[in-house]
């Protein structure tokens, strides 16, 4: 079972976990991505941090909901890569957040991601829609890659 109620950091600068029960120390997180439509604490909870308020539904990934989800990966992604601490969340820290940060490190490829995931913050991604998501999502850039590079 997942640690819950803590958040435990993938990448540096970049930490996944279920949703705070009150506030957090200020300056503590820059960027807080809030992944559960049910779970939207509020923002003076996050001191000084810029909140993303992400609505997608823990149990199938709705194609309405991936412009949202891409868009989030970016913001978390340019985030770190610019040495914001950040911090992804949903109700339990297992699917949605997972599923943000896998959006944001997709570059990695699909077994990296989710094994750097998964090993950091064991029994995530468990949403089998979420896991195909991120494997196409892998594959599909893959293949351009592999396409455009003569």
């Amino acid at each position: 079972m997942p640690k819950m109620n803590k958040a435990d950091e993938i990448v540096k600068n970049l930490w996944l976990g279920s949703v705070p029960k009150g506030p957090i120390e200020r300056g503590m997180f820059s960027t807080v991505v809030l992944g559960a439509y049910e779970c939207q604490p509020p923002r003076e909870w996050f001191p000084g941090a810029t909140i993303i308020r992400f609505h997608l539904d823990d149990s199938v990934l709705r194609s309405d909901q991936i412009v949202d989800l891409e868009t989030a990966g970016r913001i978390v992604a340019d985030a770190i890569l610019s040495g914001e601490r950040v911090l992804v969340t949903c109700h339990m820290g297992i699917n949605r957040s997972a599923l943000i940060v896998g959006q944001a490190l997709h570059e990695l490829g699909y077994k990296n991601v989710v094994g750097l995931i998964r090993s950091r913050r064991p029994g995530t991604l468990t949403n089998p829609y979420f896991s195909r998501y991120l494997k196409r999502l892998t594959e599909s850039k893959q293949h351009m890659e592999s396409s455009v590079s003569v």
